[in-house]
């Protein structure tokens, strides 16, 4: 269910239970996540490691609306390289996330 809209400026689009990966990520010593999102009623993205299904590492609460907005959550037991899987609770589009 998820789709991918644009070159080089791209947007990830889903629905609830969608998710999409992210291989081989650096993590360090992560203490947040800000994701770039919108959601027109409102959605949850949670981030795990390990799989779809895996340990959750913060959840981001896209407010309603369908404005692209800046989220920035708490992340926890995150640390060296790993592969991460955004799940999504509800329609939502992602356009970018950083970890800092």
């Amino acid at each position: 269910g998820i789709s991918v809209s644009g070159s080089g400026d791209t947007t990830v689009s889903g629905g609830k239970g969608d998710w999409f990966k992210v291989s081989g990520v650096a993590c360090g010593n992560a203490k947040s996540l800000t994701l770039k999102a919108s959601s027109a009623s409102g959605a949850v993205i949670k981030v795990c490691t390990g799989s779809a299904s895996g340990t959750a590492v913060t959840y981001a609460e896209i407010a309603a609306g369908g404005k692209m907005q800046e989220i920035t959550v708490p992340v926890t037991g995150l640390s060296g390289t790993n592969d991460l899987y955004f799940v999504f609770s509800g329609a939502a589009s992602v356009d970018s996330w950083s970890l800092s």
